[in-house]
């Protein structure tokens, strides 16, 4: 595994060796989960059940029962063996954006429940990242994921240069691909934030590819995920959308919530 991660900066953190292939990771995709799944109804239980499944597999001098919760599953591991886990959920808002059946929905919070508001789970749990295109505080989550700090792309506090390339990053690519970085910039250096200028990796990537400056992001998804939350003009959403449209910086005046 460290192969992979010889060429980037993080291999050069110092805690990188230290901390290599120490974690047991659960990665979830709600998102194809969501939509590969014939009847919706029993998504929870389908995601909850294979993931189990290889826990089991993966710990089998653990005693894991088919009636334990998934949140049971992972303090048995980490009671027995000491072992702790990241968990990683890519689109976990799908259900909300999707305006999923009720009751799939409340089982969802349940399971958000379970993992992330137990003081008991909390130690076996060494990180839990979650992305989605909406806030945690939005649609009745916010007693389930409070206690998460939120990085969003209006400000992601020290992460911020990892939401988008950089200006070097960029540099070194139009060097390597023989494209001119001026057009690029013009193209596709979408935010400022925390003294960095930030670009649109999925059109920076193509453009490199593809040796054509074009609107790449805008073919990833469709313009209806987020056409409602525009019209529903959520803490002025709408008013900042056309002032950008027009050019215009928009600098937020409402304080980024923060978990």
């Amino acid at each position: 595994m460290k192969e992979l991660f010889d060429r980037f900066k993080i291999s050069k953190d110092p805690s990188f060796d230290e901390k290599l292939n120490k974690y047991n990771v659960i990665k979830l995709d709600w998102n194809s989960e969501y939509q590969n799944i014939e009847d919706q109804s029993t998504l929870i239980s389908h995601v909850v059940r294979k993931i189990k499944k290889e826990l089991r597999e993966g710990f089998q001098d653990v005693s894991l029962d088919e009636t334990d919760s998934l949140a049971d599953s992972i303090l048995k591991i980490y009671d027995k063996t000491g072992e702790t886990f990241i968990i990683l959920m890519d689109e976990y808002d799908v259900l909300i954006r999707e305006k999923s059946d009720e009751k799939v929905f409340a089982q969802y919070l349940r399971l958000l429940n379970g993992l992330f508001k137990s003081d008991t789970l909390r130690p076996a749990i060494s990180l839990a990242y979650l992305t989605g295109i909406l806030p945690v505080v939005r649609d009745k989550i916010q007693s389930k994921l409070n206690n998460f700090r939120e990085y969003t792309i209006l400000d992601a506090i020290s992460l911020a240069e990892y939401v988008g390339f950089t200006t070097e990053e960029v540099k070194a690519l139009c060097d390597e691909y023989d494209m001119d970085y001026d057009e690029c910039r013009q193209w596709y250096n979408g935010y400022h934030q925390r003294g960095y200028e930030l670009y649109n990796p999925e059109s920076v990537v193509m453009s490199m590819i593809s040796g054509e400056y074009e609107g790449y992001w805008s073919r990833t998804s469709s313009y209806e995920a987020i056409s409602d939350r525009i019209r529903e003009n959520f803490e002025g959403t709408r008013e900042c959308v056309v002032r950008m449209l027009a050019g215009e910086r928009y600098i937020p005046a409402i304080p980024i919530a923060r978990r």
